[in-house]
């Protein structure tokens, strides 16, 4: 028989390890209710932190203002951001060679503001605004970025910085004199002291072929777990569109549990259960509990230790109370699960090696 430390260490490792927890959906930390918006054609998820913009590629609307100029944003993948309203008050941008297209759904209190910087949008790249204000600290609206302007106020002293850039302009107002980046057939006008371009409205935003689905997204079991695998779920829409997919933890040890208290439940009496144990070497309480109440009917675990197997036989009636779930229990670390050798320590049986 193996040295009883050792094998302590090993049930408190497995038992730790392949504990039974009971998982929520919610857990994951994406609820199903999210809020998404559509505006022009395109589908925008929230962007809720307030202490950063977005990197990642994807369409996105600010939930709330976004306040850090202490570091620049940089777009890592091509963006549609909606302002939505609210104020992004950063750094400067390093456009970083994508394209970002800045909307405004509100139509008018959409801010992008700059606190330095010889550009607000700066390295290569596009940029595409539609709408919002664009205003602070920075010299110019771009530093070697292309843009194409087509609506929003511009307030900064110079479009570009360099006057090198491509910029196309057809819509918008600005602060400082845009005749030079005119697209063809447009007009220019001083109203107040601004340069308004194409009358008093921008031009309108390109449409996108609207899908008139609207996407609502939930928690679906694609793959049920078994004793051997996971539940594998995913966060996804009836129209088949898959945001996220995962595995549901310790959900095939949990079947493999309620399969094994299943079998003891619905066991003839006086009749021996054989367990296959796989690689699991711990047991749930559930377990413990069909035992209990079928004393008629003896278990036998085959588990597999160090690369051989054995097996460890219960007889029906034997003392579980120190067990989890029993009275004489004591252990309120082990999350309802004891491993393979503290089972035959506490019912006094000696694992049996089967080769």
């Amino acid at each position: 028989m193996k040295n009883t430390s050792l094998k302590r260490r090993l049930q408190v490792t497995f038992a730790v390890a392949l504990s039974f927890t009971v998982f929520a959906v919610s857990s994951v930390g994406i609820s199903a209710t999210t809020a998404q918006k559509v505006y022009n054609g395109i589908t925008f998820d929230p962007w809720t932190n307030t202490t950063s913009m977005p990197s990642a590629g994807g369409n996105y609307y600010l939930t709330d203002n976004v306040n850090n100029t202490s570091h620049e944003w940089t777009i890592n993948g091509d963006q549609n951001l909606d302002l939505n309203g609210k104020t992004a008050n950063i750094l400067y941008t390093d456009v970083n060679g994508k394209t970002l297209s800045i909307y405004d759904s509100s139509e008018g209190s959409g801010v992008y503001s700059t606190s330095g910087g010889n550009g607000a949008f700066y390295d290569p790249g596009t940029l595409n605004i539609y709408g919002g204000t664009f205003t602070g600290g920075s010299t110019a609206l771009v530093n070697s970025t292309a843009a194409n302007v087509h609506g929003g106020d511009v307030q900064y002293g110079k479009i570009a910085y360099n006057d090198t850039e491509t910029i196309v302009v057809d819509g918008g107002t600005f602060a400082s004199d845009p005749s030079a980046y005119l697209a063809a057939g447009s007009t220019l006008a001083n109203v107040g002291g601004k340069y308004v371009v194409n009358g008093t409205a921008p031009a309108a935003e390109p449409q996108v072929e609207a899908d008139s689905h609207v996407h609502s997204y939930e928690w679906v079991s694609v793959k049920g777990a078994t004793d051997g695998e996971d539940e594998v779920m995913q966060y996804r829409c009836s129209c088949g569109d898959v945001k996220q997919e995962m595995k549901v933890a310790n959900s095939a040890f949990n079947n493999f549990n309620q399969s094994t208290a299943n079998q003891i439940s619905k066991a003839a009496a006086g009749s021996t259960v054989r367990v296959e144990m796989g690689s699991f070497t711990a047991i749930h309480q559930m377990v413990f509990d069909a035992m209990r109440q079928r004393s008629d009917v003896n278990v036998d675990f085959i588990f597999r230790n160090e690369g051989h197997m054995y097996s460890l036989s219960v007889l029906g009636g034997a003392n579980l109370s120190t067990l989890p779930g029993g009275a004489a229990y004591t252990n309120t670390e082990s999350c309802g699960c004891e491993g393979i050798y503290y089972v035959a320590q506490q019912t006094k049986t000696v694992p049996a090696p089967l080769n």
